[in-house]
Parts: structure tokens; sequence; C-alpha cells
């Protein structure tokens, strides 16, 4: 065994000094980081080459010997490598948890000159590996290069194959994978050949093993191992955790527990994974041209890297996918400008006497909740008679009764499912003939998702605002179980509102080329301090803390919203345990809570089994409520880890109940609270950061109390709804008026 001021190590075969053959071969050995470290992967490099290793074989042996609390350690590597006759210098790397590979030990093997292992014969590229390059390639822009993008993608991708009586492969994730909110889907079969699989886990950091779904037929597998039992049933599905600080490619470790309650290292591919803003990035206007184009430099560049591609009715059906999604998603030719003037919060005018509100749901949701708090204002200070149109009814439609809403649940399929532009225009007219229109004189849809009203308000030749909350661009947003025709009629809704209004600047990027004049603006979110006040002044916060069973001196970390993927709470889970991992001591003071979470949900039933496997009995997932001001009153602590957020209302929330707030720095926020300044920012999706966050304020209880005062007193003066509302009513009342 060997050490170093960061981790145990040791090479187990070869033996340092020994002698061993040319060609390919696997060194074998383990790495135990120290206390205060954690390594996610290992490589070697022997000369100027590199060879990824596994990393993360289950040893009890190494178990038994540092008595870490747990049965077995994922400290137990394999790396293969080839060899040269001659001394061969290894230099072992381990990858830490904050992206940085790190020197670990170096190890001389005497290579004969006999007996040469011969290569393993090259693997083909698969059809849909390489069209997803491609995707790459035409969405990167003229900068982009096939040369550097085939040398981002790792080939041969599988690290760790079948090893009887051990069976699988892994379909998911390919090479290239999407990695939306930083998940990479996993998809594939496993089964031992004489027990059977009680779970199947994936990892890319070796901090949680997330449960995969099992059982189940894979297509082909029972009719190759026909008289395995087991085979029939071997199909695997899920997700696994991709932390952003982690360089790519990322190694996705595929685990399985058999029978007996034995934990193995089943599986191993590379990825280099899609990350959430390139899925977002818009395609180009489309170009046939361009399309084979880099189809052509794509496949030569491959050519040159001495891969196989894939041929056949394979490569040409999966090229008429991704040329197919080209044109469906391209970038559309910029819309002709329109003679009208930009759209401006005009105080003067004369108040609207009856609007039209469109939300995609009642839920506790913030868009929901700001068009509510715009309807009261303008029902109760502006006397606006009100009608609202929701898809979906839900806990919101008291708070609307409550000043006089007339509201009525639609059905929506007939928009989300249209084939056309055209059909969802023919369906917002036969909607259209159905409603009251007397002195409606402006339509207020609100989100994305409420596309619609535009057409809506056409049909009845009425004008149209429409609030964008979403910071992600159209084609993007609708990429999943949506019609065809959506995508154009969003396209079409944002060239012909009135006004489209975002809450965040930063939002309008990804917009920008859709309009067809100045119809775009920005009116802040806001946050009505007033009334936060008034609760906190109802009812101490002791009190608030013993109704939620918090304990005097007990920490409470909230990271509070809809739990949901795009909220990232799969990212705050795992900075939690990885805290409790490296800072015990300051983990168990405190109490995280999740508070959003909702049942019959996939994302929600996985983050439950992942909670339930650490077995952290302070770290908790709470049914979503319409009590949140008592958390939020609770809290010493507000983490946000969204990987989209325009203008959150939680984080206006928590800055005016004066927490101090570690948060995401994506579009919105850093308007919000400026980093350093009100608020620690992180990338989102780093668990390294976010750790190091929470650990700042976890143990600087004086600092922490600073930045809450300095969160609340920028709310006070930039966010008051008392400031803000009358902007958004202004806009109302001004689109409602009329040009000019």
């Amino acid at each position: 065994m060997r050490e170093n001021f960061t981790c145990y190590f040791n090479l187990e075969q070869p033996a340092p000094d020994s002698s061993v053959p040319p060609g390919r071969q696997t060194l074998q050995g383990w790495l135990v980081p120290k206390s205060e470290y954690h390594y996610t992967d290992v490589r070697a490099r022997i000369g100027a080459r590199w060879f990824p290793g596994v990393f993360g074989f289950p040893r009890a042996d190494l178990a038994a010997h540092f008595t870490p609390g747990r049965p077995v350690l994922l400290g137990g590597f394999t790396i293969a490598v080839d060899l040269a006759p001659g001394p061969a210098v290894v230099q072992l790397e381990a990858l830490a948890i904050d992206g940085h590979w790190q020197p670990v030990g170096v190890f001389t093997l005497q290579v004969t000159t006999t007996e040469t292992v011969p290569p393993a014969a090259p693997v083909h590229l698969r059809a849909h590996e390489f069209t997803r390059g491609l995707a790459l390639l035409l969405k990167g822009g003229a900068d982009a290069s096939a040369t550097n993008l085939v040398r981002e993608i790792p080939w041969p991708r599988a690290l760790r194959e079948s090893h009887p009586p051990i069976y699988g492969f892994l379909d998911e994730p390919a090479a290239s994978a999407n990695a939306l909110y930083g998940r990479l889907p996993v998809l594939g079969w496993l089964f031992h050949a004489e027990q059977p699989l009680r779970r199947a886990f994936a990892t890319t950091d070796l901090i949680t093993l997330q449960p995969l779904e099992t059982g189940g037929e894979f297509t082909g597998v029972r009719q190759v191992f026909e008289g395995m039992a087991h085979a029939a049933s071997s199909r695997i599905f899920g997700f696994v955790d991709v932390p952003a600080q982690l360089p790519s490619p990322v190694c996705i470790r595929i685990f399985g527990e058999l029978a007996d309650g034995s934990l193995h290292l089943c599986l191993a591919v590379r990825c280099r994974p899609t990350v959430t803003e390139e899925l977002k990035a818009a395609w180009p206007a489309f170009s046939l041209g361009r399309f084979w184009q880099g189809w052509r430099q794509l496949r030569q560049a491959w050519h040159q890297a001495g891969v196989p591609l894939e041929g056949g009715y394979q490569l040409w059906d999966e090229t008429r996918v991704v040329l197919a999604e080209y044109f469906r998603k391209a970038k559309p030719r910029p819309p002709a400008p329109r003679p009208s003037p930009a759209p401006s919060i005009t105080a003067n005018a004369p108040k609207p006497r009856r609007v039209l509100l469109i939300t995609h749901n009642l839920n506790f949701e913030g868009a929901p909740q700001c068009i509510l708090e715009i309807a009261r204002h303008l029902a109760r200070q502006d006397g606006v008679r009100l009608l609202l149109l929701t898809p979906k009814d839900g806990p919101l439609r008291a708070a609307f009764e409550e000043f006089g809403t007339e509201i009525k649940v639609v059905a929506a399929d007939c928009f989300y499912q249209a084939a056309t532009e055209s059909a969802v225009r023919r369906a917002a007219g036969r909607l259209a003939s159905t409603l009251d229109w007397t002195d409606i004189s402006l339509v207020v849809a609100n989100t994305i998702m409420s596309f619609w009203g535009i057409p809506l308000a056409d049909a009845a030749g009425k004008r149209a605002l429409l609030y964008i909350h979403e910071s992600t661009t159209p084609s993007a947003f609708f990429a999943r179980a949506f019609g065809p025709g959506v995508l154009p009629a969003a396209w079409a809704a944002l060239r012909d509102a009135d006004a489209v209004s975002f809450t965040a600047r930063p939002s309008q990027a990804y917009y920008s080329g859709l309009r067809a004049g100045n119809n775009y603006l920005h009116t802040p979110g806001w946050i009505d301090i007033t009334a936060i006040d008034r609760f906190r002044n109802s009812r101490s916060r002791a009190e608030v803390r013993a109704k939620l069973g918090l304990a005097d001196r007990e920490i409470l970390v909230l990271n509070l919203g809809s739990v949901c993927d795009r909220k990232g709470q799969h990212i705050f889970v795992n900075a939690v345990e990885l805290l409790w991992r490296r800072h015990p001591s300051i983990a168990a003071k405190a109490r995280f809570l999740m508070v959003g979470a909702r049942e019959n949900d996939p994302y929600n039933d996985f983050l439950r089994a992942v909670v339930r496997d650490l077995g952290r009995s302070n770290l908790v997932l709470v049914p979503e409520t319409g009590a949140a001001y008592d958390f939020l009153h609770a809290a010493d602590l507000f983490v946000c880890t969204s990987y989209e957020e325009a203008f959150p209302r939680v984080v206006a929330e928590a800055m005016a109940f004066g927490l101090p707030i570690v948060a995401s720095h994506v579009h919105g926020i850093p308007d919000m609270v400026r980093a350093e300044a009100e608020a620690i920012l992180v990338p989102p999706g780093d668990t390294e950061a976010l750790m190091n966050g929470l650990i700042r304020f976890l143990t600087n209880g004086e600092e922490a109390a600073r930045w809450g005062q300095r969160a609340r007193q920028r709310v006070e003066k930039d966010f008051s709804s008392e400031h803000v509302l009358p902007l958004h009513s202004a806009l109302v009342s001004g689109l409602a008026a009329g040009p000019g």
C-alpha cells in the first residue's frame, strides 16, 4: 500500500517492476481517498498517451481495513493500457469531485519483447451516435469544427462490457447523449446467469448510486441467451446525474445487486453529454447545402480518426431523422418589420373594463401566482372585471375567485397536439366563438404554454399581451410530447403579440430574431413585501419552527419549489451527501428540506428512492403546500438549484424573509441577487460549488445574517409590489387603450 496527502492506493496486477508482455494489458488496483477528499474516476498516462480507467469496483476487503461504516468501499479500479517493449512509466491520476485531475503515483513496468497481445478489433460508431454529433455540429454555427467534435466524443465508449456470469449492454447513454438538466438517460439490459437481479444502480460521481427500473423484456436478449432464465426480464432503464463540474467525457457505471446481497460493478461506458444550454441552442436557418456539407465533414473526421461508421439502412434512417428535426426546428426567417410603435407603460391611460387572462394551470407555482397578483391588482386597484381561461384547474382557483374572477376550464389538447399552425388558428377561432367578448379589450397570456391566447385574441379582433417566464428557446421548450404545429404557432405568437413582456432581461436572448417589430419589453418581477411582513408579525419564528418540529439550535436549509428536474433537486441531494461524507460534523447540525414534492411523478419517485437509500434522516422531501411562508419563516438558509429561472418568485420571497441565499448563477437570478453582494451564486449543476456555498454559511452565522440583511434591502428597493405592480397595470391599460 502507498500513501500521499490525499489518498491511499496500490497497483495489484501487474506488480510494480514486474515483467509483462507488450500489447494490450489491464492494470488492476485500488484507491481510497482520505476523509476530506473524494475521487470519481482514474486514468493512466504512459508517455504522451492517456488511458481511461474504470473506478468504483466494490471491495469488502478495503471496507474491513479502512472501516468506513459501509460493507464495501467503491475503491477498486482497472485500466486497459497499450504497452511497447522496454520500461513503461505509468503515471496514475485520479479525478477529484471538483473536476480536476490530480497525480496519485508513478509505477514502472518492464515490458518484454515477446508474446505481443494483439489489439482489439475496431468498434463501429453507431449511426445514431454519428447523427447526434451532426446535430451538435450544425447548431454550433460557423465556428464549429468536425475535427474538434470528434476529439470530444469518446471512442470506443465501452470500458467494461459483459463478463460472465454477468451479462449486459448499455444502449444509452451513447457516445454522445442529451443531458437535459444534468441527467443522462440510461437504457440497456443486465442479468446474472444464475441469480435474480434484485436492483440496479447508475452513477457518474460515486456519491450516490441512483436506482434504475429493472425487469421487462429487452428486444432480442431472450432469443440470444436462450435457456438462461433471467434473460427474459433483463431490461434496465432510468437516469443518472452528471455534475456540471466533471470534465467531459464522463464515465457512467452500472452496478447490480444480486439476490444474495452482493454488489457488482457490471458495465461502464463513457459519454460526451450534450448539456442543457447546448440542447436549448437554436438551429440555424434551414439549408440543405449546410446539412450535407456538415454530414460529409463529420464523416471524414471520423474516418481520419480511424473509427469505422455503421452504414446501410441504419445510417440512412438516422440521417433522415436528424434532417427532419432540422427542417422542423430551423430558426425561421426574420419576420418583416411591423410599423407599429413599441409598447409603452402608460400611467395615464384609461383602465380597461374587462380583461381576458390565460394561464396554463392554477397550481402553487411561480408563474400562475404572478398572474394571480396582477389580476388582484387589476381588480381591486383598477376596478377591472376578469375572465380567466385555464386548461388545468388547481388550488389557486379560490384565490382568484376572492376578487370576483370568472374562471373557465377549457380543453387545450387541440392546441398542444396540433399538427399545423393553421390547426392552432382554427381551434382558437372555435374557442373564440364560444366566449362572451363584451367589454374585453385585451387578452393577457401567461407563459409560453399559453401561446394559443394570441391567435385567440386575433380571432376576436382583440389586442394581446404575452408574458414570458421561461429562459429557454421555444424549440427546446416544445421538444417533448407536443404536436408539430405547436412550435410554429409559438413563433407566430411572439411575432403577433402586441407586447411580449419578459420578467428577466437575460431571457430575451433566447427569443432574439423571432419578433417582427418593437413588441418586446422588460417589466420586472415583484414580491408583496407587505404581505410577507404581515405574516412574519402574526406569529413568532419560534412558534413556526416548533410547528415544523425543528429543535432550538437545528439549522434549517430550505430548497423550496416544485420538485422537478428543471429545479435541480437531484443536485441538492448530491451536494448534501457530499457534505455528509467530507464534513459530517457540519452536516449533522442541519436539516435539509426539499418542499414541493408531488405524488405519481417519475422524477419525484426517483428522488425519494435516492434519499431512502442514502439513509440521511435529516434530508427530507416534503409535499407541496400552500403554507410555504411557514418554511421560509423557519429557515436559516435558502438554496435554489435550478437550471432555468427568469424571475423566480421563491428567491424574491427568500430575500423578503431576510434569508442568506445560495443559488444557481442562471438567467434572471443574478439580476435579483448579485454574486458576492446579496447571494452566493454557483454554476448550475455543480455539486462541489454548492457544497462549498453551504459550508460558508453553515459555519459562519454572523456572515450569513449580514448577507440576508443585504438581500432584504435589495428586494425592498427594486422588487416591491408597491412599486412594480403599477408598472404592469399601466402596461395592461396602455395596451388595452390601443396604439398611439
